[in-house]
């Protein structure tokens, strides 16, 4: 501010303010600004490297599965590849350590001498193999920590063997869907001599490659 005396009459001329003191608030603006994008910017690389990774991984998994399902299918003389599911992830680390969490089977309409069509669905836990092997679906002599496997029967296909075309099953009352080497059914149709349909209980066996049924 500048003062100016003219006789009686004093000026006073106001002088803009310097522009200094808000050079610091305009830095710290822009600064915020840039860290700000410079964040977004990292978040979004991330993501990317994230979702590739993912699809990467994926594409391993899957195409390690149909090589499996080609291997089983030669293996087991199957009529069709089986569904194969490889569980466990990321994919890559696991065949790194030699090693599968978990694989699932699932082989449909397989036409068993005796039973018609027959749904095979087996899971298999820790499977042991190299990294190769993994890789390329050669796991058949692989050791393993537990293998379960579940037979599901088709009744069109079981009764047409039978002579019983309404032949339906169902699991008998108070027992566990899942029986192990043994499970317990109930068949359900018309056979000859009968005015209305019968119903027999049926023990399901396994021993070794024989299925058996025992009514009761």
């Amino acid at each position: 501010m500048n003062s100016r005396e003219t006789g009686k009459t004093v000026g006073v001329t106001l002088q803009p303010s310097s522009l200094a003191g808000s050079v610091p608030v305009v830095v710290r603006s822009r600064q915020r600004r840039t860290v700000r994008k410079v964040g977004i910017i990292a978040a979004i690389v991330l993501m990317v490297i994230g979702v590739c990774a993912w699809v990467g991984d994926s594409l391993v998994a899957a195409r390690t599965e149909s090589r499996i399902s080609r291997e089983l299918q030669r293996y087991s003389n199957l009529p069709v590849q089986p569904d194969v599911t490889a569980g466990g992830f990321p994919f890559l680390y696991e065949a790194e350590r030699g090693k599968l969490s978990s694989l699932t089977v699932d082989a449909q309409d397989l036409d068993v001498p005796g039973f018609g069509l027959v749904t095979v669905h087996s899971s298999a836990t820790n499977i042991e193999a190299s990294t190769h092997d993994i890789l390329h679906g050669r796991i058949e002599d692989a050791p393993v920590e537990t293998v379960s496997t579940t037979l599901s029967l088709d009744g069109l296909a079981l009764g047409e063997r039978l002579g019983i075309t309404d032949l339906t099953i169902r699991r008998l009352a108070n027992t566990a869907p899942n029986g192990g080497q043994e499970s317990d059914s109930v068949f359900s149709g018309s056979i000859g001599g009968f005015d209305k349909p019968a119903t027999v209980a049926v023990r399901l066996r396994i021993k070794a490659d024989v299925i058996s049924m025992d009514a009761y």
